[in-house]
């Protein structure tokens, strides 16, 4: 059922923190608990996750975090959690929209559903563990209860405590020390045509274990093909053991009607390196958290994020780095295309505690404005507790700089062409941090299909 009324200020307060709104998802909560197979410990972990978030709700306006951010739409409409099978899929669409068709490890998940048929897991080795975390929990639940009952995020915003009151579906990945992937492995979560007249929602964990002096490359792929009202709830915990090197795809491909709150935390150990692309063109309205801590010492991340957003879509990413320990070294760059009344957020904050001297962070946002009604909101931050450190800030925002389009169209280039050849170079210089080839072949595509259809490159195609 969906509800109508006024969402702004005092109103949306009311409207989330009425009994009224949480009765749905509270039936919802109930129906799961008496049809799930559990343990005793996971029992008492969904019922505490449940009772949190019955008392903290979905965050408001009047939060500083949020206050760019409106999630009244969560409360507006009733969500549940598929009932049905896992619908059919055609290789030839999958085929069409995966990032990575060829990834021999691929796990594959569909309105939120483990979907054996569409995975693939080849020569794997032995040693290492990928699987859905439901059949984990159904194998060997024990070594799971403390990462999992255990994890812990800055923020009290009610997503975590919701998605730990459905812990069921997921993603376990372990790879034990020394063990090296040369394939990448690939997590694609599908949003796809389901019940009729249904709003569907899933809650999804994903654990990933990278064991000390490992080498691997993971993609996360959120690809929407529905056209129905979605809401996906997805927390993703990642830790990076000592001497480790971890690349991170994350893309963020969802439908059009789609709601995603994403909240990811990567831990970090001495001397591990992280490189991670943060990707969002899809989804209504969508948001990331991102929280990655240089635990131990020389640990480095590098992180390059762009999102694209036109219509009446919403993208926002907060994203916080913590340096806790010495010779830490961090680089963040964000880029921001938007167009008609596409609107974003971006929250960037780098956090060096008092025992991480000779720190080193850069933290950049810039955002290009296509139109008047396109809008930005940016707030990069330093909070520096040591004093010796090196560490930089800085963000921009504006218009296609008519200099350069002069300059251009002196040397013969039509008005369309230089001012899509601007818009593509601005972007491009993020997918050069793409080291793998289908990867950046991947998201060229829908770089230049995206844009194309926002008459932004069309004189490239």
């Amino acid at each position: 059922m969906a509800r109508e009324g006024a969402t702004a200020g005092p109103a949306a307060r009311e409207l989330i923190m009425n009994n009224e709104t949480l009765q749905p998802y509270r039936a919802e909560h109930d129906r799961f608990m008496a049809t799930t197979a559990t343990i005793p410990w996971l029992s008492e972990f969904r019922h505490a996750g449940w009772g949190q978030f019955a008392a903290q709700r979905f965050p408001t306006p009047d939060r500083e975090e949020w206050k760019y951010t409106d999630v009244t739409p969560l409360v507006q409409q009733d969500y549940v959690l598929a009932k049905t099978a896992v619908p059919e899929l055609s290789q030839s669409r999958l085929t069409a929209s995966s990032v990575d068709t060829a990834a021999r490890q691929r796990l594959v998940f569909v309105n939120g559903r483990y979907s054996a048929a569409h995975s693939d897991i080849r020569d794997l080795p032995s040693p290492v563990i990928l699987t859905s975390l439901q059949q984990q929990l159904e194998r060997d639940p024990q070594p799971l209860q403390q990462p999992l009952t255990g994890f812990s995020s800055s923020d009290d915003n009610g997503f975590l405590a919701l998605n730990s009151a459905y812990l069921n579906q997921g993603v376990y990945l372990n790879i034990p020390n020394g063990m090296s992937l040369a394939e990448p492995i690939l997590l694609l979560f599908i949003s796809a045509p389901g019940e009729a007249h249904a709003a569907t929602m899933s809650q999804l964990r994903n654990l990933i274990q990278v064991g000390a002096h490992c080498r691997l490359s993971l993609i996360i792929q959120h690809l929407g093909l529905s056209t129905q009202p979605l809401f996906n709830n997805l927390v993703t915990q990642i830790d990076i053991a000592r001497g480790a090197e971890l690349r991170f795809y994350h893309l963020q491909e969802e439908a059009a009607q789609t709601l995603q709150i994403s909240n990811t935390r990567i831990r970090q150990a001495a001397s591990s390196q992280l490189h991670c692309l943060d990707l969002a063109l899809g989804g209504l309205l969508a948001r990331h958290d991102l929280q990655i801590e240089l635990q131990d010492a020389e640990a480095r991340c590098d992180l390059n994020g762009l999102y694209l957003a036109d219509g009446r879509q919403h993208l926002d990413h907060h994203v916080r780095i913590d340096h806790a320990r010495p010779q830490g070294i961090s680089r963040a760059c964000y880029k921001g295309i938007l167009e008609g009344r596409g609107r974003a957020v971006f929250n960037g904050r780098v956090l060096v505690h008092a025992d991480a001297q000779k720190s080193d962070a850069r933290l950049t946002n810039n955002n290009l404005l296509l139109s008047e009604r396109a809008e930005v909101d940016t707030k990069p931050q330093l909070e520096i507790f040591a004093d010796d450190v090196k560490c930089s800030h800085g963000t921009t925002v504006g218009h296609l700089d008519q200099q350069a389009i002069h300059y251009l169209r002196s040397r013969g280039i039509d008005p369309v062409t230089a001012r899509n050849l601007l818009i593509y170079g601005f972007a491009a210089d993020i997918l050069g941090h793409v080291d793998h080839l289908p990867v950046r072949n991947h998201l060229q595509k829908r770089l230049l299909t995206r844009l194309s259809a926002g008459k932004a490159l069309k004189g490239l195609l």
